[in-house]
């Protein structure tokens, strides 16, 4: 969004006042007057986080707790993918056939799943905060 949003604003289009603009629009113009958009968007995270730590805001310590539940759940997903691939290969070597084996294997392949996306939703979490962390940092400096 970032990118595509800078681009268009790049080529050419009139900028208009601001009150006119979308709420993108005017991230990316506060994106590139105060840390400058970089050419890979890994980057972006850590020059946004060295912003909000140089303003002392509230919003990096909510970005890096979000950040250490999205590494924690990613770590139990791959755990409990783990578990349950040890035990479909201990399946076979078991001389008898357990049913509550099997639906151990599904259930820690549901968990696996279900902790995988939770972990996905943190790392949204963490890039949303960031982001409008900035944003109304750099608008309310801009203002005061």
């Amino acid at each position: 969004m970032i990118s595509e949003r800078n681009a268009l604003l790049t080529q050419g289009v009139e900028i208009q006042a601001s009150s006119a603009l979308e709420f993108e629009d005017k991230l990316v113009l506060l994106l590139r007057e105060k840390v400058g958009i970089p050419k890979n968007l890994d980057w972006l995270n850590s020059r946004l986080t060295a912003y909000l730590k140089e303003r002392s805001s509230q919003a990096v310590i909510t970005a890096e707790s979000y950040l250490a539940n999205h590494i924690m759940y990613r770590n139990m997903s791959f755990g409990f993918l783990t578990l349950s691939i040890v035990l479909l290969v201990n399946l076979p070597r078991t001389q008898l056939f357990i049913f509550e084996q099997l639906v151990l294997i599904l259930v820690s392949l549901l968990i696996s799943y279900m902790t995988f996306f939770r972990s996905l939703s943190f790392k949204k979490w963490h890039n949303r905060e960031l982001l409008l962390g900035f944003y109304f940092s750099a608008s309310n400096r801009g203002q005061g």
